[in-house]
C-alpha cells in the first residue's frame, strides 16, 4: 500500500544553527538525526483513538486502517518505508529529462515489464521478468536475488512444460538461456566529468549502457555483450560502454549473483542517469524508450542470434 500524501518528514537543521555545514559539509548521524516527524504530541493527544499500541503510534495505525478500509485490529504488523511523494516531472527546455525519485531501479522494472507485455510473438522460449527485493543491501534474503527462488522457479517451469523430459533437461535449458541484468548506470556528470574514465563517459539521451568490470562487479563479458550489441545494430538502437576508472570503485548489481546461482550467460546494462541514490534522480526521455525497445527486440531476436553465434 502507498499513501501518496506526505505523512512523515525528516527536516534538516537550519543553517543558522549549523554554521559548520559550509566548511565541513552536510553530515548527519543516522541514529540521532534521521527520526521522522509524524505529529506533535499535543495535537496527537487531543485526537480520540480507538486503539492503544505499545509498538506503533495509534494515529499511524488508524491512518493505515482508513487507507486499507479495515479495522485497526486487523493490522497485525507492517513494514514502513519512507520516500519522497513528489510526482515525477519532465525537465529541461525541451522536456527531454525525467526528474523523479527512485528511478534506480523502478525505470528498469517499467521497461522490462513493458517489453514483456508488448512481446507477443509465439516461440519455443519462455520469457521471464524477475524482480527482487533488497538489491541495495546485499540481496541475501528470502526474496532477494541471492536466494534460490529464481532457479527453483525456472526448474519448476521446465518440469511443468516438459514432464516427460530427461533428468538433465533443465540443465540443458540453462545452458541455452540468457540473463539481462538491467540496473541503472552512471551517466557522466558535466560538473564532475573527471570521475569517469576518459573513454567511457555515457551520455544521457545516447542509449543503453553496457557495464563491464574486471573485478566482476558486473557480469558482462565479451560473449554476453555481443548479443546486446547485435540486437541494437539490427534495430538502429544506441548503446554505450561504461568502465570505472582504474583508481575508482563502482557499485554492483544482481548480475553476478544471478550468473553464479544459475550458471547462465549474463550481461549488465542500464539507462544512464545522474544523481543516483539521491531523493530526485534524473535520466533522458529518449533513453527510456530505447531501453524498452532493446529489451523487446532482444526477446524476439535472441534465439536466432544464439543459434547462429560462432558461425
Amino acid at each position: 500500500m502507498q499513501i501518496k500524501r506526505p505523512i512523515y518528514r525528516v527536516p534538516s537543521l537550519a543553517i543558522h544553527l549549523n554554521r559548520e555545514v559550509n566548511s565541513d559539509g552536510f553530515k548527519v548521524n543516522a541514529e540521532a538525526h534521521l527520526a521522522p516527524i509524524l505529529a506533535t504530541i499535543a495535537k496527537d493527544a487531543m485526537q480520540p483513538s480507538p486503539i492503544s499500541s505499545a509498538r506503533h503510534a495509534p494515529s499511524l495505525l488508524v491512518l493505515l486502517s482508513e487507507e486499507l478500509k479495515v479495522s485497526p485490529a486487523h493490522i497485525k504488523d507492517f513494514e514502513l518505508s519512507l520516500f519522497d511523494v513528489t510526482p515525477a516531472a519532465l525537465g529541461g527546455v525541451y522536456e527531454e529529462f525525467v526528474n523523479a525519485g527512485r528511478l534506480d531501479n523502478l525505470l528498469s522494472t517499467f521497461c522490462a515489464l513493458e517489453a514483456l507485455i508488448d512481446f507477443n510473438e509465439p516461440g519455443v522460449d519462455v520469457s521471464v521478468v524477475a524482480l527482487f527485493d533488497h538489491e541495495e543491501v546485499g540481496s541475501n534474503s528470502h526474496q532477494g536475488a541471492g536466494s534460490l527462488q529464481l532457479g527453483d522457479n525456472l526448474a519448476r517451469i521446465t518440469r511443468s512444460l516438459f514432464p516427460d523430459a530427461p533428468a538433465d533437461a533443465h540443465q540443458a535449458m540453462v545452458t541455452r538461456s540468457f540473463v539481462i541484468s538491467m540496473d541503472m548506470a552512471h551517466g557522466v556528470h558535466p560538473n564532475y566529468a573527471d570521475k569517469h574514465e576518459v573513454l567511457h563517459r555515457p551520455q544521457l539521451q545516447q542509449g543503453l549502457v553496457i557495464k563491464t568490470n574486471s573485478s566482476q562487479r558486473y557480469a558482462t563479458n565479451t560473449v554476453s555483450s555481443y548479443f546486446v550489441r547485435a540486437v541494437a545494430e539490427r534495430h538502429g538502437l544506441k548503446v554505450q560502454d561504461f568502465v570505472i576508472r582504474q583508481d575508482g570503485v563502482c557499485g554492483s548489481t544482481i548480475g553476478p549473483i544471478c550468473a553464479t546461482n544459475l550458471g547462465m550467460r549474463t550481461v549488465d546494462v542500464g539507462v544512464p542517469q545522474l544523481s543516483m541514490h539521491s531523493i530526485r534522480e534524473m535520466c533522458g526521455v529518449d533513453d527510456v524508450l530505447n531501453c524498452k525497445l532493446l529489451a523487446q527486440h532482444f526477446l524476439a531476436d535472441f534465439r536466432e542470434l544464439d543459434s547462429s553465434f560462432g558461425h
